[in-house]
């Protein structure tokens, strides 16, 4: 028996990530970043206005003061080139860049026009300098890095790369993960039971878990029979990159997955590990290339040596 940190470490040092690939960054949410990825440009390339109002210089703009709209109307897109003079106000929109000689911007709400032709502006509440403007950078510098290699891609991160006008991401390959689950009793949600069967809750719960965390998952499963097992576990381990078998492999008499295991020439790591629940928990490796996780039959103990170990 070993400790739960010395079982998570030799875990960790016998197992090795996938390769990377790239994909559209439209198809990479929930993946795990293949390489570290920086940024290409500042975030927002400009200083730009984070409200509709008008570009101002903030010590001419003080509650009462009053300031001539000049014509030009700066909206989001390209510069309109017009520079504001002291004692001008140019009107501005939200995500517009910020014209020369401006150092704030006004909320619309905080102002009111001082006559009737709509030429001038009193303001109701002053601004200091740099209210209201998005710095060149502010969300993310140029050199920054926005993902770590081996950090999941969320939603947000998607939309933080799509800031950098990147179209393609690395990811390491999902890996295959075959849960197997063991047991004459058990029966998958929707069947008639019979007397003495119980419904399969391990194989859908871990599958769900594998999904959660970036794998794919295949169910398999297998009677209380060591040659159908053996049968089962030789397809798995042509087919995928981890095994995970749910009972078996404790000590009663009709748990036969470590003696099929070894038969087929898997390498044990360790068995039993000093948690509770889950102290039955076998890891081992095949061919170097396929991880096995032996899980107790317990759904809770199943559950917890699961989080704790895969």
């Amino acid at each position: 028996m070993i400790e739960e940190i010395e079982a998570r470490r030799k875990i960790l040092d016998s197992t090795e990530t996938g390769p990377v690939m790239w994909v559209p960054l439209s198809m990479s949410t929930g993946a795990f970043a293949g390489e570290t990825i920086g940024a290409r440009i500042d975030s927002p390339l400009f200083d730009n206005s984070a409200m509709d109002g008008y570009a101002v210089r903030a010590s001419e703009c003080r509650t009462g003061d009053t300031l001539r709209v000049a014509k030009a109307v700066q909206a989001a897109g390209p510069d309109v080139g017009h520079v504001v003079h002291p004692g001008e106000a140019v009107r501005i929109f939200t995500g517009a860049p910020v014209p020369p000689g401006a150092d704030a911007v006004i909320m619309q709400e905080d102002v009111k026009f001082a006559d009737e032709r709509k030429t001038k502006i009193e303001v109701l509440e002053g601004v200091e300098e740099g209210e209201f403007i998005r710095r060149r950078g502010s969300d993310v510098c140029e050199g920054q890095r926005i993902l770590g290699r081996g950090e999941k891609i969320t939603p947000a991160t998607v939309g933080l790369i799509a800031s950098q006008g990147l179209p393609n991401v690395p990811i390491f390959q999902r890996p295959l993960v075959n849960i197997l689950t063991t047991g004459d009793e058990l029966v998958d949600p929707g069947e008639w039971l019979a007397e003495g069967e119980i419904y399969n809750s391990n194989g859908p719960m871990l599958a769900a878990a594998v999904e959660r965390i970036g794998g794919i998952a295949a169910r398999l499963h297998a009677p209380d029979d060591p040659e159908v097992l053996r049968t089962v576990i030789k397809k798995a381990f042509q087919t995928g990159n981890f095994l995970i078998v749910a009972g078996g492999v404790s000590v009663g008499e009709r748990d036969f997955v470590k003696g099929v295991l070894n038969d087929l020439g898997a390498k044990p790591e360790f068995w039993r590990v000093n948690v509770k629940p889950g102290k039955p928990f076998l890891f081992g490796r095949f061919e170097d290339r396929v991880s096995i996780f032996g899980l107790p039959g317990n759904p809770v103990s199943a559950f917890v040596t699961f989080s704790l170990f895969a």
